[in-house]
């Protein structure tokens, strides 16, 4: 991401070509390699079953966050 303008995000590949999306209403930022399982510690042993996948069991990219979704969800 290079620039956010009101609901106008501005962005540039690692190529060098910029891009610009109007009438964004929602930008999520990713920082830091560091496990976010706030979620799921607050609904340990309040739900009856509970499974850590993507960056809550280890931040990866995002073709491993995927299929670890996919196969915690063919255990299912």
């Amino acid at each position: 991401m290079k620039e956010i303008q009101g609901n106008r995000l501005i962005y540039m590949l690692y190529s060098g070509e910029q891009y610009v999306i109007d009438q964004v209403d929602t930008v999520v930022l990713v920082s830091g390699r560091e496990p976010n399982n706030e979620l799921a510690e607050a609904l340990r042993g309040k739900v009856p079953e509970l499974y850590e996948i993507g960056d809550c069991y280890t931040p990866r990219k995002v073709n491993h966050a995927i299929d670890h979704g996919f196969m915690t969800a063919v255990k299912i």
